[in-house]
């Protein structure tokens, strides 16, 4: 252990020594922290790692810039170390995972982006970095848990590969979703690697509620805000200068006990302050994350009227957490904007003359898609919600304007109607017969008039 003075903070340098012989170590310094270079660094090897990568430190890995603090106790020692080693790869096969689209389309609120295809956040209780490696054929996605060499569990492993859903082949599934809805075909091939997250319920949940008349960013900074305030800190680090700070989500209980109406209100939480206190006690009467993961076990629309029993959460927040971290793959969350690409590409004569969504017509919608891609239609749900968000229609839209705009796919649907059913039915063959003969017929009519 090396110990280096600077006039304001103490840096405690940490390298590892192991059985293997030594090996000098060339050192050199960027942004007053030491790292070490090597040409065979030597991994530990008292640990079944599934695949650990022995990459070697260079001033233009980006992982250069970055020196981390511990959070084991109240008082905090900054701890740089190197980061060229302990790169566990999340075997994801030939299964595409795109992090930039997953980590930031509003699934989950606080991940931190620090580099092209470079995230920092916290899965459970486990702060960690996730990369994933360019031009790499298969894709490999690799993480580096914080501190590198004395948090990684074979647990964790499971854990973070459950979180991704990466036990779930979804190339099987896609495929089918495409037979069902041709127009996934050209998103999957325009926006590769969309997947479902498995997120933690108490953070889903209370995140959600903040969901309310909001936006991404906005959720983002009051999740941020509850977790900082009322959690407890995992790690800390500089990454180009800039101060990272992570902490677990507060449990149900450290809600009850920390959170405070005023305090949210002052942070500009709004009316969802009190829907965040009141919320965290109901919870915790009805008991805490033990009840929720009962929800599990429930059926989608059981799991739902337990949900909107709490303060903040409607219809839509329910089908959000049901979706995401419940495991109710066959829901489906419903607001403006997806009755808005629903109308327009799916169902634009039952809303001919509708201007906003309601409960019938969230039902209505529901219901089309479990009809159309079957048990796991929220997570084809989840691909179109992505591919119509603004900043990637364009991407999508990227073809030939005749062949998708404004198209509405040609779908034979009967509704049948009581006071609490609505139906959908849907011929699939139908479906991809005559968008294929749409298709084609406005190719060759293009290759005309190109002659």
């Amino acid at each position: 252990m090396i110990r280096s003075h600077s006039s304001s903070t103490q840096h405690l340098h940490l390298f590892f020594l192991f059985t293997a012989p030594f090996i000098p170590f060339k050192s050199f310094t960027t942004h007053s922290i030491t790292y070490y270079k090597n040409n065979s660094f030597h991994t530990p090897t008292n640990r079944s790692h599934p695949r650990l990568s022995h990459n070697t430190l260079c001033k233009s890995d980006p992982m250069s810039t970055l020196s981390s603090s511990s959070g084991h106790s109240s008082s905090l020692s900054s701890i740089s170390f190197p980061f060229h080693s302990n790169w566990i790869d999340l075997e994801i096969g030939n299964e595409e995972l795109s992090l930039d689209i997953n980590l930031k389309m509003g699934q989950t609120f606080r991940w931190i982006k620090l580099d092209t295809e470079l995230w920092t956040g916290v899965i459970s209780t486990q702060a960690v970095i996730i990369r994933k490696l360019p031009n790499s054929s298969p894709p490999i996605i690799q993480y580096l848990c914080i501190p590198s060499h004395s948090s990684w569990t074979p647990e964790f492993h499971s854990k973070i590969r459950h979180y991704f859903h990466l036990n779930t082949s979804f190339s099987p599934l896609l495929n089918k979703f495409i037979r069902s809805d041709p127009r996934l075909s050209l998103i999957s091939s325009r926006l590769p690697g969309i997947r479902l997250l498995n997120t933690d319920p108490v953070e889903c949940l209370f995140s959600f509620i903040c969901s309310s008349n909001n936006n991404i960013s906005r959720i983002s900074t009051m999740a941020n805000f509850l977790a900082s305030q009322y959690g407890t800190l995992l790690a800390s680090f500089h990454y180009n200068n800039n101060p990272i700070q992570l902490y677990a989500f507060p449990s149900v209980l450290e809600l009850v006990e920390k959170s405070n109406e005023d305090e949210l209100r002052q942070n500009k939480f709004g009316y969802r302050a009190k829907y965040i206190v009141e919320s965290a006690r109901r919870l915790d009467e009805f008991g805490g994350e033990v009840w929720l993961e009962s929800l599990k076990l429930m059926s989608r629309s059981d799991a739902n009227d337990c949900l909107i029993q709490l303060s903040g959460v409607g219809r839509k927040v329910a089908s959000c957490v049901s979706l995401l971290s419940l495991n109710h793959y066959d829901e489906i969350p419903v607001d403006t904007h997806v009755w808005s690409f629903t109308k327009k590409y799916y169902m634009k004569e039952q809303f001919k003359k509708s201007k906003n969504v309601t409960e019938k017509s969230a039902l209505m919608i529901g219901n089309y898609y479990r009809e159309l891609f079957g048990e796991y239609a929220g997570w084809a749900h989840n691909i179109l919600f992505a591919s119509d968000l603004k900043e990637y229609r364009d991407r999508v839209n990227a073809v030939a304007e005749e062949d998708v705009k404004e198209e509405e796919i040609p779908v034979k649907v009967e509704v049948k109607q009581d006071e609490t059913q609505v139906g959908v039915s849907v011929k699939q063959e139908d479906v991809q017969r005559e968008y294929s003969m749409k298709l084609g017929f406005r190719s060759v009519k293009r290759a005309r008039r190109n002659a």
